[in-house]
């Protein structure tokens, strides 16, 4: 697969446009690349088999445009620009709290991230797209909620960048790492409240400008 192949084949109509993804995500979470074919994404979608040919050209570009649908998705609950009204203490909890859902309990980018770290150089493509879309523009999207609170002075950080990497890594104590080499299938609600919690308490320990409560 190369870039190219992610290119529309023709200007597409939205809505058919983003049922084809989103039902491309769910099929290649369940099955796989290898096990989905494009007859199960098309009755998944409600489209006909060639109504995804005039959107992609083949099943590689498919499966590249659903993994930034997806990613784009997440990052749109994520960091939404909405937070950044929110004081800093309200806002990094809310922040918090997505990215533990996320980690925690989303099968769709827990099963992506698995193939993208098992896939071959066939796939390097792939894996280049989900790191691209995924940690570095999600990193860059908290970043700058971060620089909003530390212009506010409610934030003291230098390296907004780092401190959004801080933050994401803090969200996947417990509750990450198990599931992606095979441990608990999900977490419940209540672990990923008390790693969101925990994690928003100890990032605010370190960047917090003020000794106060913020949360």
């Amino acid at each position: 697969m190369n870039n190219c192949e992610a290119t529309k084949m023709t200007a597409p109509h939205p809505s058919i446009h983003a049922k084809i993804l989103a039902a491309a995500v769910e099929q290649f979470a369940a099955d796989g690349f290898e096990g989905a074919n494009m007859d199960a994404i098309a009755r998944r979608a409600g489209v006909a088999k060639p109504t995804i040919y005039n959107h992609f050209k083949d099943k590689s570009a498919l499966y590249l445009a659903s993994i930034e649908y997806m990613l784009g998705r997440n990052r749109a609950t994520i960091a939404s620009p909405s937070f950044a009204s929110l004081p800093a203490g309200k806002g990094i909890l809310k922040v918090a709290l997505e990215l533990t859902w996320l980690f925690g309990r989303d099968d769709d980018m827990l099963m992506f991230c698995k193939m993208c770290i098992a896939g071959n150089e066939r796939f390097q493509t792939a894996a280049d797209v989900f790191l691209r879309n995924g940690p570095w523009r999600g990193t860059d999207e908290i970043a700058s909620l971060l620089r909003v609170w530390h212009e506010r002075g409610e934030l003291r950080i230098d390296r907004p960048s780092f401190a959004a990497r801080q933050l994401s890594e803090l969200c996947k104590t417990d509750i990450f790492d198990a599931r992606l080499f095979g441990g608990p299938a999900m977490a419940t609600e209540e672990e990923c409240r008390f790693t969101a919690s925990e994690a928003a308490r100890t990032f605010l320990a370190r960047y917090a400008r003020h000794e106060r409560r913020m949360l």
